[in-house]
């Protein structure tokens, strides 16, 4: 049997329509998956800073001595003016 020409174009279309058919079937669903598995890792990497800031929050409140009062934020503290007038003290009855 002698091959002509069209023979090999003939396996080389079937051998290119196969890895064709394995690529849609196999290997996009397996890098999807693999993707999707880098990406569920990035979301658990993205909570490790919480958890840090939370164990730092624990260790505060355990060092808390309860001096502080509520009238002190970041280094700022609100001293209540006695003098302080409401509209309602001003309304005419």
């Amino acid at each position: 049997m002698r091959f002509t020409i069209r023979e090999p174009m003939k396996n080389k279309n079937l051998i290119s329509y196969i890895l064709g058919l394995i690529t849609g079937f196999i290997f996009i669903p397996l890098i999807e998956e693999l993707i999707n598995v880098a990406f569920s890792w990035i979301e658990v990497l993205k909570t490790k800073p919480s958890g840090i800031i939370n164990d730092w929050n624990k260790k505060m409140v355990a060092e808390d001595d309860g001096t502080e009062s509520d009238a002190c934020a970041i280094g700022f503290h609100y001293t209540p003016n006695e003098d302080e007038y409401y509209e309602d003290d001003f309304e005419e009855e």
